[in-house]
């Protein structure tokens, strides 16, 4: 603690689940976030605030093992790197790794009032079937897909959340259709 400027410093490495981390941001009871468990591996943790202009600070960066949504696996693996500025929460970098695909996301939130946010997100050859399981409940077949996605919006009103994506399916059957090599692609 620096007396002088009123600031406390840390900093850190150690494991976690992502359910603690979870805990600081407001969702709703019945959220499918309340699900989501991964063990979280810090290598780099530093934390920065200063009482007197009320300024937090912060950079993590954990390995994620196998996350799960409820009962469902929905990737081995993966890296994150988030930071945090004046209460807005960045996004820097998230992979998660399933088999040979993958899920590279980039954004931001401010977690101070209305929760504004902005994120891109790529996809690439993912097993549809463990994006859809935790959500859907019905089988809807499997295919790998790959999209990208620019979604904005506030948290905290769901109408306000806008998105474009352009997605498509390869290799695999969804229902009784047959996907051997990529056929859809849409804005």
């Amino acid at each position: 603690y620096n007396l002088s400027s009123q600031t406390l410093i840390a900093s850190g490495n150690g494991n976690t689940d992502i359910k603690t981390l979870l805990s600081y941001i407001p969702i709703a009871k019945n959220s499918v976030s309340n699900t989501i468990s991964a063990d979280l591996k810090i290598s780099d943790l530093k934390i920065s605030y200063n009482k007197t202009g009320n300024i937090l600070s912060g950079y993590i960066d954990p390995d994620i093992g196998r996350l799960t949504i409820g009962k469902h696996i929905f990737s081995d693996k993966g890296k994150l790197t988030v930071s945090i500025e004046n209460n807005n929460l960045k996004l820097q970098n998230l992979i998660l790794i399933n088999g040979y695909g993958n899920i590279q996301s980039k954004g931001s939130i401010t977690l101070k009032g209305r929760m504004p946010f902005q994120m891109e997100m790529q996809i690439n050859n993912y097993e549809l079937r463990k994006l859809t399981q935790p959500f859907i409940k019905k089988d809807i077949g499997n295919a790998l897909f790959s999209a990208n996605c620019s979604i904005q919006g506030d948290i905290q009103e769901r109408n306000s959340i806008l998105g474009v994506c352009k997605w498509a399916f390869t290799q695999g059957d969804i229902g009784r259709l047959k996907f051997l090599s990529r056929i859809a692609s849409l804005i």
